[in-house]
């Protein structure tokens, strides 16, 4: 909650003018969405959280997971995050930007059967391609804001 707090402070303290002028310059959302990370707060109550941030407009709710820990095995595929997210931000009428990371700043994060293996392999492409039709599998309900990779 500390760090819902910290970004409402911020957005407040950037908030419109320009050049120190005490005007304020006011621009159309269009389509723009806002996306907050929201943290597990200290007393667990992620719910409350969540309808926090939606307080001040966020729509759409950030998701990372490291290919490994999708893939525990070759083929062998954890979709328990997956299913979670699927069920719980629609059902929130939230969006999801989605992060899938083979590197995690500097770490390789791929199945352990695939380190060391070059990127351009056609095993690991093959791999990657299908951890990407497991996942589309597993979120039917979810609506994208962004899908990254890396």
């Amino acid at each position: 909650m500390r760090c819902l707090c910290v970004l409402m402070a911020l957005l407040a303290a950037c908030g419109g003018g320009s050049g120190g002028s005490s005007s304020s310059i006011v621009v159309a959302k269009g389509t723009r969405i806002l996306v907050v990370h929201v943290q597990p707060p200290q007393d667990d109550n992620y719910d409350a959280a969540i309808a926090k941030a939606r307080l001040f407009g966020t729509e759409s709710v950030p998701f990372f997971a490291t290919w490994k820990s999708l893939e525990t095995a070759p083929g062998v595929y954890d979709g328990s995050l997956l299913t979670t997210l699927n069920a719980y931000y629609p059902a929130k009428a939230l969006k999801n930007s989605i992060t899938i990371a083979p590197i995690n700043k500097n770490v390789v994060e791929v199945p352990t059967d695939l380190v060391g293996v070059a990127w351009d392999n056609a095993t690991m492409i093959a791999r990657f391609n299908a951890l990407q039709d497991f996942i589309f599998a597993q979120i039917p309900a979810v609506t994208l804001t962004a899908y990254c990779i890396g």
